[in-house]
């Protein structure tokens, strides 16, 4: 049975310049894929805000194969991680902005993985990518 929710299918990061990777994320919705790549920095802050801008990327791609372009528009507000050392955990946070019939609403999702996730670029990408989701999912829901 497929998913009723996007998904993430994949994650690549590729050494793109002396400073720079090459970030492509593939989601996915029933029999659809949607496939997006940037080009970023290569120091884990800033790889890991295109990691959840490329995810928006897809996302709108997806919206735009499924005739819902015009119904809604999503931009990545902020990124952040949130260390709670008491816990040994570590919060990815993604705030989203959705742009429906010209309303503005602003739309948060979170991941929560072991402090060591910040170390693994693997983990930490993953993450990233799983808050994205986890914020849009609610609001896609009823276009897709």
């Amino acid at each position: 049975m497929k998913e009723n929710r996007v998904v993430l299918n994949s994650i690549w990061v590729k050494k793109y310049g002396e400073d720079e990777v090459e970030i492509e994320v593939i989601i996915g919705y029933k029999n659809l894929t949607q496939i997006s790549k940037v080009i970023s920095s290569s120091q884990q802050h800033h790889l890991l805000r295109s990691v959840a801008h490329v995810t928006i990327q897809a996302l709108n791609g997806l919206l735009h194969s499924l005739g819902q372009s015009q119904s809604i528009l999503i931009k990545l507000v902020d990124f952040k991680t949130l260390v709670l050392a008491n816990i040994n955990q570590v919060v990815f946070l993604v705030v989203i902005e959705t742009i429906e019939k010209e309303e503005e609403n602003f739309v948060s999702g979170s991941s929560m993985a072991q402090i060591e996730a910040l170390h693994i670029e693997e983990e930490a990408k993953f993450n990233v990518a799983r808050a994205t989701l986890n914020a849009t999912n609610r609001k896609l829901s009823k276009y897709i």
